[in-house]
């Protein structure tokens, strides 16, 4: 098992080694109640997402009927074995951004993404922020 050891405002250290937060991208994953308890996630109230966002009022309570809560990926450009080393996009846990990775990085399982778009939903995927 790969433990976390240090978290910087710019990378996680693991067992591992050091993987690279890039905070130039966003990624979120709104869910059911039925995907908390069946995965056990951590994970935010959609309401108080939207309370602190801005969005249509019509998109709003259309995600609020039909999810629970929303979960804030966290996406890494690179990883390097130490923190001095030249970092690359091939990982231990998969290359960057791949399903398999995400998942990981952000500590849920990749068959979350697989539940169907009645209990999870991707609204974002390493997307730019802008």
């Amino acid at each position: 098992m790969d433990k976390e050891l240090e978290h910087g405002n710019h990378f996680k250290r693991y067992k591992s080694g050091y993987y690279w937060l890039d905070k130039r991208r966003i990624g979120r994953i709104v869910v059911s109640q039925k995907m908390v308890h069946k995965y056990n996630l951590s994970a935010k109230f959609i309401g108080d997402f939207f309370d602190k966002n801005i969005f249509e009022v019509d998109f709003k309570h259309e995600y609020i009927a039909r999810f629970s809560h929303i979960i804030q990926l966290n996406h890494s450009y690179g990883y390097s074995q130490s923190k001095g080393s030249r970092a690359t996009t091939q990982t231990p846990h998969g290359k960057c951004f791949s399903k398999e990775f995400v998942a990981w990085l952000n500590n849920f399982p990749l068959d979350l993404l697989y539940e169907g778009h009645e209990n999870a939903e991707v609204w974002a995927w390493c997307q730019e922020k802008n």
